[in-house]
């Protein structure tokens, strides 16, 4: 998810064409977790901590990416928070604990069942703290469209 969120981001700044100072940055960041898990791995800790260390640098990665491109173009950090990064956390934070209850219920759930449940949920959550008032409607006006154009055949 991270990765998906800094893909933009990454290439924002190429488009800048001041990469070197960046790559040499980002480089640093991400080869670190190199070593890290090398280290969590000798002191013989969990191998699942490695993945939280790749997470952790990811994040590190990000912010740092803001802050290069706050510097070199004048992003709008705090927009690009409060539009993508909250809207994302929200959706993310409602969907863990439901969805952890229904995987770990006692009763005995058809997967098929459960994976439906799962998914009209997460979308049902996604439209609700994932979007903006602009694309709610444009997603109930594109529903309109395809409803109208099914019961006209």
């Amino acid at each position: 998810m991270i990765d998906a969120l800094n893909g933009p981001l990454w290439t924002a700044v190429n488009a800048t064409g001041k990469i070197r100072i960046y790559q040499i940055l980002m480089s640093s960041i991400i080869l670190c977790n190199i070593p890290v898990a090398i280290l969590l791995l000798w002191f013989g800790l969990e191998p699942e901590l490695v993945w939280v260390s790749k997470i952790i640098f990811n994040l590190l990665a990000m912010i740092v990416r803001l802050a290069y491109l706050r510097r070199i173009v004048g992003f709008p950090c705090t927009k690009y928070i409060s539009d993508v990064i909250l809207p994302l956390l929200l959706v993310i934070l409602f969907s863990i604990v439901p969805l952890s209850i229904l995987y770990f219920s006692p009763v005995d759930i058809n997967t098929t069942i459960c994976i439906l449940i799962s998914l009209l949920y997460i979308l049902l959550i996604s439209f609700v703290f994932g979007l903006n008032n602009q694309e709610k409607l444009k997603i109930k006006e594109l529903c309109l469209q395809k409803f109208n154009l099914s019961s006209k055949r």
